[in-house]
């Protein structure tokens, strides 16, 4: 018998085809992950405009603030946008999430090697967590501000910070813990996940980042993550003090419907 190897064949068999279930499944992937990334740009572009509005209750007072939710308020209520940057948006979001959930353990997927490749993974540590917590705390504030006083009153056009210093004023615990969480939660998965929602969105590749450099810019995003959340919830404090509210009745009467009565 001859003791020769044969060197027609490669050591290591090349990898199977993948399937035609397989192929769907990396397709219907991608959408997800693209569906994922265009809504989180959107919703973005709504909690920035609200974002600024809290912000200037912090730097110039409430009646600023009120001043500028009134200017900027049209554009994402209205009738058309609305649906698309804000519960549209959420709804997707969450839709594309779950469907990337259901199908990962079906796919091995792994970052690219090489000098170049796309991200796979947002930077901050957390993210499906802050995600997860970050669905009631958003749903009981678009409720609030939003659904309540259309159920109430007919309409939320005419809500101003009120609303929220009501509550801050006179249920303090759950309203300060309900939106300091918003708040930080928000902040936090939006900032972790806008590099990659971006770089999706849009196209592109970015370089691989060395352990040093990545672990900088994790370092910067906690920070700007961080200085955003104070700002906002100063601007909380100066909503709490608002000592003029039109709508207290109104708000009164929201808050008890919305709340449990132990809570009241």
């Amino acid at each position: 018998m001859s003791s020769s190897i044969d060197t027609s064949l490669p050591a290591t068999p090349p990898p199977p085809s993948p399937t035609p279930t397989r192929t769907i499944i990396y397709k219907v992937y991608g959408i997800a992950n693209r569906v994922q990334a265009i809504t989180a740009v959107g919703f973005t572009t709504f909690a920035v405009m609200h974002g600024l509005q809290i912000a200037t209750g912090a730097l110039r007072g409430v009646a600023a603030a009120d001043s500028a939710l009134l200017l900027t308020r049209p554009i994402y209520q209205d009738a058309h946008l609305e649906g698309w940057i804000v519960t549209g948006s959420v709804i997707w979001h969450l839709v594309a999430g779950t469907t990337k959930s259901i199908l990962k353990p079906y796919l091995n997927i792994t970052s690219t090697s090489g000098k170049t490749t796309t991200t796979t993974t947002p930077l901050l540590r957390y993210h499906d967590v802050t995600g997860q917590l970050l669905v009631p705390l958003l749903a009981g504030h678009y409720y609030l501000a939003r659904g309540m006083p259309i159920k109430t009153m007919g309409d939320s056009a005419f809500v101003d910070f009120g609303i929220i210093a009501w509550g801050l004023q006179n249920k303090p615990v759950i309203t300060w813990v309900w939106h300091t969480a918003l708040i930080g939660v928000g902040v936090y998965h939006m900032a972790g996940g806008m590099q990659l929602a971006l770089q999706r969105t849009f196209g592109g590749k970015v370089k691989k980042a060395e352990a040093g450099g990545k672990k900088g810019l994790v370092s910067k995003t906690q920070g700007v993550a961080l200085g955003i959340s104070t700002i906002l919830i100063a601007g909380l404090v100066a909503t709490s003090r608002m000592d003029k509210i039109p709508l207290r009745r109104e708000y009164q009467d929201i808050y008890s419907q919305l709340l449990p009565a132990w809570l009241m």
